[in-house]
């Protein structure tokens, strides 16, 4: 059975006894009388066991208190929501469909916590018809009003509003549990977001905040925005706990017990094989477990292959090379790649002085290579190769005895080892499944970072979904410095500089949600190692085909403020210009979010000569413009803002009058058309 990654729930589930430290948040918690609002942050690393912590303080909650007299619990995730307005607008009218349906002091707090949401954070659709189908019988007076004309129309009077709002929610007696997680996942504006909502926009009283994040993570995030991360923090979270850290004795009975449970009580020499495994553990797999996901990742795909090579292996190198596999996949394609130096050649060729240079010095560039790129020290890389490799003493060991060499005799072959020339490439057959991103494949990638063409054949042949993680984990480590590929380093100059270029000059090759994550890669490598002259990054800017992807570039860097604003006004007029060529050439078919690429090149330019090609522009690229006017807000809105910012309103009025009359208009168009219309002449 494969271990759950997921956070847990209960306490049969809990192995790490974190349930006493969620038992005893959930007192504090529950002991809390003062209406005053109240934040609570729960702060760990990435798989420290921040969510399995307050899934069980809620649980605890739970079962102290039925539902009508005990808090009231509402998990708000801002992963669901991409918009800031849309996140914060999100956020009060989820709250609001928590509340009880039948309390009239909560149908007034619901009906006002709407109003104020649509005040601060107007919403940008209404898409609850399907999170909460009508005909659930609590939900659906609630969706009659949130759909209703009304809604649309709230007080100005914010202050009166959330006056109100405190005096209601002061007034009713349950405390109100929100739980906010993985805050550190989001992106810099997206963190600031979620505090400012927290701190100021539903400091309301009863409420009690748990927000799960990593410190460091934030603190570094809120630091794009000039404040002292810190100092922001502690006003914002006035009270931290920390996730306790797992032991190293913690972390080997897990794998114990795990190892007793996956090896069958009628195994042959059962006793000795987990002996075995066990030294293999104290001597060189406990290096890689850092904490209880490690760990899991490692025995999933343990359990995964091990059914399948139980009886064509032997065990305790199958456990070593598994973790090789796992955790330091450069190596374990060199092994598989440099057979002849790991194993005892049959025809005892490697007697011969100089084909054991060769191979002492392939092995002493492999294990270099692994040493300078991976966390692990030499001394137990060594101890680990030498339990199922002793071919590496000799080849270190000028007087060690090649005739009398363990893995020489017929008993390695018997055994299955993996010195043995017959059983070697048993060991090799079997990978990670093949709907993850395995750790090889995310090697394999980076390891064609060697130049941009090899990197765009290789990096474009993935999935999308596996695009995806590879570029989660590229971010991950970048923001963190944590495990990458088994390895705790830093990705490299080169690695960076090619997925920088790539991204400049193909970056629109790919789907729009994956841009956003391997823009701030790009922005890394500018910010860290092009931060003089910004030559390096112009000079791609100049070469590339779409220039979408370097606007969206220079304008992260310009928030970032770490570099100098002359050397950006510089590529910002850089890539004013390969727009203009681009849509003098294309059109705007393929630019990526529209409106912005306009606004950036309309600060490129005089008004005067940016109107006239505006106004120059094809019926295609008009219609391109008015679909994609009408997905953004200004037209739920019903503002012209993005429009006047572009045209000449009467001009474009009328082009699209003498549009409407072409043939050949989808009935998308059609509607489209007659919608802008409608808003133009209202304004």
């Amino acid at each position: 059975m494969f271990l759950n990654d997921n956070p847990i729930e209960s306490k049969k589930d809990d192995e790490l006894d974190r349930y006493e430290y969620s038992k005893n948040l959930a007192k504090a918690i529950l002991n809390y009388n003062s209406k005053d609002n109240l934040v609570i942050g729960i702060c760990g690393e990435w798989g420290s066991g921040k969510t399995s912590i307050i899934n069980m303080a809620l649980k605890y909650i739970d079962n102290e208190y039925d539902m009508i007299r005990g808090p009231i619990i509402f998990k708000f995730n801002p992963w669901n929501f991409s918009d800031q307005n849309n996140l914060t607008h999100q956020f009060f009218k989820e709250l609001s469909l928590t509340l009880p349906g039948s309390n009239e002091k909560f149908e007034d707090i619901r009906k006002r916590l709407v109003e104020y949401a649509n005040i601060i954070a107007p919403p940008f659709s209404i898409a609850t018809s399907v999170l909460y189908p009508a005909a659930n019988p609590i939900i659906s007076p609630i969706m009659e009003y949130l759909n209703s004309p009304s809604i649309n129309t709230p007080t100005n009077d914010l202050d009166s509003l959330k006056s109100k709002l405190e005096e209601s929610l002061y007034g009713q007696n349950r405390k109100i549990i929100i739980v906010i997680d993985d805050i550190d996942r989001l992106n810099k504006s997206e963190i600031q977001q979620m505090f400012q909502l927290v701190k100021s926009q539903a400091d309301f009283p009863n409420l009690i905040y748990l927000l799960a994040f990593d410190r460091q993570v934030v603190i570094e995030s809120l630091k794009a925005y000039k404040f002292d991360g810190f100092e922001y923090l502690k006003k914002v979270v006035p009270i931290t706990l920390d996730v306790p850290s797992i032991s190293e004795f913690e972390l080997r009975k897990i794998f114990n017990d795990n190892l007793d449970e996956l090896i069958a009580t009628d195994l042959p020499e059962r006793s000795r094989n987990l002996q075995l495994i066990m030294e293999a553990y104290d001597v060189f797999l406990n290096s890689f477990f850092k904490n209880i996901r490690d760990l899991k990742r490692y025995m999933n795909t343990v359990k995964f292959v091990y059914g399948i090579v139980k009886n064509e292996v032997y065990l305790r190198d199958f456990f070593v090379i598994t973790a090789i596999q796992v955790f330091l996949p450069k190596l374990y394609a060199a092994i598989k790649e440099n057979k002849k130096v790991f194993i005892y050649e049959s025809d005892y060729s490697d007697v011969r002085k100089e084909v054991k240079e060769l191979q002492r010095q392939i092995l002493k560039d492999i294990i270099d290579i692994i040493i300078k790129e991976s966390f692990i020290n030499r001394n137990t890389l060594l101890a680990g190769l030498n339990l199922i490799f002793p071919k590496i003493s000799y080849l270190q060991d000028e007087s060690y005895d090649i005739m009398s060499a363990p893995g020489r005799n017929d008993e390695f072959k018997i055994a299955k080892m993996i010195q043995s020339e017959e059983h070697f490439d048993t060991y090799f057959r079997f990978s990670v499944p093949k709907w993850e991103l395995s750790h090889l494949e995310l090697e394999h990638v980076l390891l064609s970072t060697e130049n941009l063409s090899k990197f765009t054949k290789t990096f474009m042949e993935l999935p999308d979904k596996k695009k995806g993680k590879f570029l989660d984990n590229i971010n991950l480590n970048l923001r963190n410095a944590i495990s990458f590929a088994g390895n705790e380093r830093e990705i490299s100059e080169n690695e960076l500089k090619t997925m920088h270029e790539f991204f400049v000059l193909n970056g629109h090759l790919i789907k729009d949600d994956l841009k956003w994550v391997m823009e701030r890669v790009a922005e890394y490598y500018v910010e860290r190692y092009d931060n003089t002259d910004l030559k390096e990054t112009q000079s791609l800017i100049e070469k590339s085909e779409n220039p979408s992807t370097s606007c969206h570039l220079i304008e992260g860097l310009y928030e970032g403020k770490k570099i100098d604003t002359k050397l950006l006004d510089d590529s910002k007029r850089i890539c004013s210009k390969k727009i203009s060529a681009y849509v003098n050439e294309k059109g705007l078919k393929d630019l990526w979010n529209l409106f912005f690429i306009f606004r950036f090149w309309k600060e490129g330019r005089n008004e005067k000569e940016f109107r006239e090609t505006i106004e120059t522009l094809s019926n295609d690229d008009l219609l391109i413009i008015i679909s994609n006017y009408m997905k953004t807000k200004d037209a739920y809105e019903k503002k012209t803002d993005l429009l006047e910012d572009i045209f000449d309103l009467k001009i474009l009025e009328n082009k699209l009058e003498s549009l409407l009359i072409k043939p050949k208009l989808t009935e998308q168009e059609i509607s489209n058309i007659k919608n802008v219309l409608k808003i133009i002449r209202k304004n």
